[in-house]
């Protein structure tokens, strides 16, 4: 059985205006790989963000303070979308930035977006039928 250089092939379009993944009950979000610690962009993010607050060393700084600061990085960096959210009265919930940041505050909907964001497949070129005879 072949295999194909694309199952090692991160889609530059996926990596740069993201993927839909479907979450179930009609919810879904637009997002891009590179969530976490591992990004450098969100490093960059998380220092800068500790700093405006008066921390220099990150070790220094309360995990709350920490977590805060990253969910403000994935909602301006990684979650870029979603679809099928409401409000408690019903209403479409728009993806905002602080809408982001709310439910990224949910500790079950941070973990899953993350679990997807490093879920390489999710990021993988497609391939096609072409693809797989040569």
């Amino acid at each position: 059985m072949k295999t194909s250089i694309n199952k090692w092939t991160i889609d530059e379009v996926k990596k740069k205006d993201g993927t839909w993944i479907n979450l179930g009950d009609g919810e879904r979000v637009r997002i891009r790989p590179g969530g976490g610690l591992k990004n450098p962009e969100q490093v960059a993010y998380l220092l800068a963000g500790l700093k405006e607050r008066g921390f220099n060393n990150p070790d220094e700084a309360p995990d709350s303070l920490v977590d805060e600061i990253l969910n403000e990085s994935i909602a301006h960096h990684v979650l870029l979308d979603w679809q099928g959210f409401t409000n408690a009265d019903g209403s479409e919930m728009e993806p905002s930035i602080e809408n982001k940041i709310m439910m990224l505050e949910k500790e079950l909907f941070r973990d899953r977006v993350l679990k997807e964001v490093q879920n390489a497949d999710n990021f993988l070129v497609a391939e096609t039928e072409e693809m797989v005879k040569n």
